[in-house]
């Protein structure tokens, strides 16, 4: 006899981890640092706001480079390339400057919650900030939000729920009749002339 896998409720919870996962990973913006709106007017005020992207409930933003940034960055891009002149280059290397590059723009980015805000235009205009709008379509993680998470769900939910009960392929057919007639054997078959040689039967019948 075959022997059948057993499920258990915790693979559920493991694909539904995974599925959460991937949405914490794709679909929201961790990397970037969250400021206050006082801290953007004052950066602002301060010109020290490089460009900003303005979006209905959001305005994403970066830093402009500080001397010491720019400082540090030129003395960086100094000693890279006198290790290359001096050193051969290694496969992975230029992912590495690469990352690192990345990590350092990365920390410039910031995003504040967006407030009415009417003088705002005119601040970005007066401190020569690069401003432009978006309108934000995540038709994507929307729809496996409100569709594919939902459904998978009720899916799983129904496979246990099955598995639970014991039920096969044949669960859903609750109100069929299961009785079957069977085709009895012409050469074993039992009449009314087998049974009837006494008369008291017969006036019984």
């Amino acid at each position: 006899m075959e022997k059948r896998t057993k499920f258990s409720l915790w693979y559920y919870f493991i694909v539904l981890s995974g599925i959460l996962l991937l949405q914490w990973l794709f679909f929201s913006g961790s990397g970037v640092k969250e400021i206050s709106y006082k801290t953007f007017r004052d950066k602002l005020a301060a010109d020290e706001i490089e460009r900003v992207v303005i979006t209905r409930d959001r305005i994403y933003g970066t830093f402009k480079q500080t001397a010491a940034d720019s400082a540090a960055a030129t003395q960086q891009a100094q000693m890279d390339s006198s290790k290359h002149r001096a050193l051969p280059i290694l496969p992975g290397t230029p992912w590495r400057i690469r990352l690192a590059d990345y990590e350092k723009k990365l920390a410039r980015q910031f995003y504040v919650t967006r407030l009415e805000d009417r003088n705002l235009l005119p601040d970005l205009q007066k401190h020569g900030v690069d401003y432009r709008g978006k309108i934000e379509s995540n038709w994507f993680g929307n729809f496996i939000l409100n569709w594919i998470l939902p459904f998978g769900l009720l899916v799983m939910l129904w496979g246990f729920l099955f598995r639970r009960m014991g039920g096969g392929p044949n669960v859903l057919n609750v109100g069929k009749n299961k009785a079957k007639i069977y085709e009895v054997d012409p050469k074993n078959r039992v009449t009314f002339r087998d049974v009837a040689g006494i008369d008291e039967a017969k006036e019984e019948v």
